[in-house]
């Protein structure tokens, strides 16, 4: 009998990793490392326990036109719980875009989100690979990221989260510096330019 209580304990103990496992990453997940598809059950089942908000990633490897996105879009939304955030990626079509439930339209700007923290990953060139580590960064950045904003919102702590805020903080300033030496260094090209000219 005690052995039947300590059994159920386990699994009662063990059910939120059932219940959850791979929940917040659909169709083609053999596009991320299974690192980064930890990481993001990891992250997405703390925020979801804590807020009641699911943030999803769709993948999909192929797809021929516009139709058969917008179909497996909508073949997706039915299974989703609400509120939820998805961030769809269509690796063909290099395609990486937001669905957000009506709930969150308002909630967090996912334009930033992907301009900041995805586009700076992206492949420069035609010849770059978008390889498994690449897409796996993307995603995870813009995953993260995107928690962290709407959990700021919701005023909750992530403890799972990757992001660092000292080390965004310390990049800002960087870039910031980055962009008044560049500054000072053209203004001093063009006054080289103009003394020169003059003589």
């Amino acid at each position: 009998m005690i052995t039947l209580f300590k059994r159920l304990a386990i699994l009662l103990c063990c059910l939120p990793f059932f219940v959850f496992a791979n929940v917040f990453v659909i169709g083609d997940k053999a596009l991320l490392n299974p690192k980064t598809l930890e990481l993001i059950d990891t992250i997405g089942t703390e925020f979801f326990q804590k807020t009641k908000i699911s943030v999803y990633v769709a993948l999909k490897e192929q797809s021929h036109t516009k139709e058969q996105r917008q179909s497996y879009l909508n073949e997706i939304q039915k299974d989703l719980h609400s509120p939820y955030v998805l961030i769809y990626f269509f690796k063909e079509d290099k395609k990486i875009d937001f669905l957000l439930s009506k709930d969150m339209k308002n909630l967090v700007d996912v334009d930033t989100i992907y301009k900041d923290y995805m586009v700076p990953l992206l492949p420069i060139k035609r010849t770059d690979s978008l390889d498994q580590s690449r897409i796996s960064a993307i995603i995870l950045n813009g995953y993260s990221h995107l928690i962290n904003a709407i959990a700021d919102k919701k005023d909750v702590k992530i403890l799972s989260n990757i992001v660092d805020r000292s080390g965004e903080l310390l990049a800002q300033t960087a870039r910031f510096t980055m962009q008044i030496m560049l500054f000072v260094m053209i203004c001093f090209v063009v006054w080289f330019y103009i003394i020169r000219r003059k003589k």
